[in-house]
């Protein structure tokens, strides 16, 4: 079988539903990224809504990082002291300030070009959480979520953008808390974008970026054992430019440069594995912009400069499997909402379901759903206790769903003309971190 043919085929036929796909809140934020075992078939088409990403002399613009830590504006929130920084995924964020009242309280949340955390403590707890985005990983704002937590050690992440009222309920002494970003992960750092040393189950070999506006990359790697796991990064480019990947040659994937998460290359940027030589290999890896929102790969010398432009590759480690199931591998861990998740459990169809379901039962433990559509020519929706949540799914891909606190839930999947091979996979993570 010819996999270029085949997967070009695929897209033009199903042109259209790809380009129906919501893509700033889409389910879970975590890049679309499945691997066959069985069948090593490689699409590449995807895109997320772009976003901001504050660049100053080529490293992070991070708010109030010189200011001094005003401690005593931390202390006896709702019977707690607010902790002078948190960490999520590697990164450092510091406190900035806090609000508090009884029974209820409300914190404006204004507009940042980097990522933000809101905290809440509650003198007698629990907390309901009410926001203008998504909460749950469901798709939907404005969302509530009750949280068990009244002390200060759980948080939301909000992306760069996101602004609006973020309230608490309860009984007593309630407080919201805002933090912002001071500080990358540790890994590479450039142009306000980084790319972590470990990042959804992975670890970095390298990552490179072109010089600001340039708009084509390529650097060799030697290959770790059992091949390697790509992210690419672009962004700033506006409509009717395309991004490109080639690795060893015969990788290809495109899309739109309009990476959501501006300053992660590796947690938010699409990803894509790839089978290599022998260990210590040296392999060449490529990047580049081209006119044109083509469905097809544009030619490495047609690459064209473009102020504005952030261009970045990564090359990581290919993650380790938790269980093969379907033919693919279901990671060991995976990122949402700032939070680690690790593999819990998952079941599959047969071949040929038009659908899917499983009982999903969460405990005082939050459980994330994650879903696979193992067929690259279908899509396909989620359904949440018969009411479809987030977008489209788009075929040959996987992303996490809602996740579920202290209830049980019939989670569906719907597929589009189902072909005779097609297999969806269910599976949960609890959080770790």
């Amino acid at each position: 079988m010819n996999t270029q043919t085949d997967l070009r085929h695929t897209l033009a036929e199903h042109a259209a539903d790809l380009d129906s796909l919501a893509t700033v809140e889409r389910l879970g934020q975590v890049h679309g990224r499945i691997r066959a075992v069985r069948r090593r078939r490689r699409a590449g088409v995807a895109g997320v809504a772009a976003a901001v990403v504050a660049i100053a002399g080529g490293a992070l613009l991070f708010p109030h990082a010189d200011r001094v830590d005003p401690a005593a504006d931390r202390q006896d929130l709702a019977g707690h002291t607010a902790p002078a920084t948190m960490e999520s995924l590697g990164y450092t964020y510091r406190f900035v300030r806090a609000v508090e009242g009884g029974d209820a309280v409300r914190l404006r949340l204004g507009s940042s070009d980097t990522p933000q955390l809101v905290s809440w403590a509650a003198e007698t707890g629990p907390v309901t959480l009410r926001s203008p985005f998504d909460l749950d990983g469901d798709g939907a704002g404005p969302d509530r979520s009750d949280e068990p937590a009244v002390d200060f050690s759980d948080f939301h992440l909000f992306y760069p953008g996101q602004q609006g009222v973020v309230s608490a309920s309860g009984t007593g002494p309630l407080a919201l808390a805002v933090y912002e970003l001071v500080s990358p992960a540790p890994g590479v750092t450039e142009q306000g974008v980084t790319y972590r040393e470990r990042s959804n189950g992975r670890d970095l070999v390298d990552a490179q970026f072109a010089a600001p506006g340039r708009g084509s990359l390529e650097f060799t790697v030697m290959s770790p054992a059992g091949g390697i796991d790509v992210s690419r990064y672009c962004s700033g480019a506006p409509s009717g430019y395309q991004v490109n990947v080639e690795v060893l040659g015969q990788l290809q994937s495109w899309g739109a440069c309009d990476d959501a998460n501006g300053w992660d290359g590796g947690g938010g940027s699409v990803g894509t594995d790839v089978d290599t030589a022998d260990a210590g290999a040296t392999l060449t890896a490529r990047v580049w912009l081209t006119r044109g929102a083509g469905r097809t790969l544009g030619n490495w010398a047609d690459a064209v400069d473009l102020p504005g432009v952030t261009l970045g590759l990564g090359v990581y480690t290919r993650p380790e499997a938790a269980r093969t199931v379907a033919g693919y591998d279901l990671p060991t861990e995976v990122e949402y909402d700032g939070h680690v998740w690790a593999y819990a459990d998952s079941s599959a169809s047969g071949a040929g379901a038009f659908s899917f379901s499983s009982e999903v039962a969460a405990g005082p433990d939050p459980l994330l759903t994650y879903v696979v559509v193992a067929d690259t020519a279908r899509t396909a929706r989620l359904f949440l206790d018969g009411h479809q949540v987030g977008p489209w799914l788009g075929g040959g891909s996987a992303t996490t769903g809602p996740w579920l606190r202290n209830r049980t839930a019939m989670m569906e999947v719907r597929v589009d003309r189902p072909s005779p091979t097609t297999r969806v996979v269910l599976a949960t993570y609890r959080r770790i971190s």
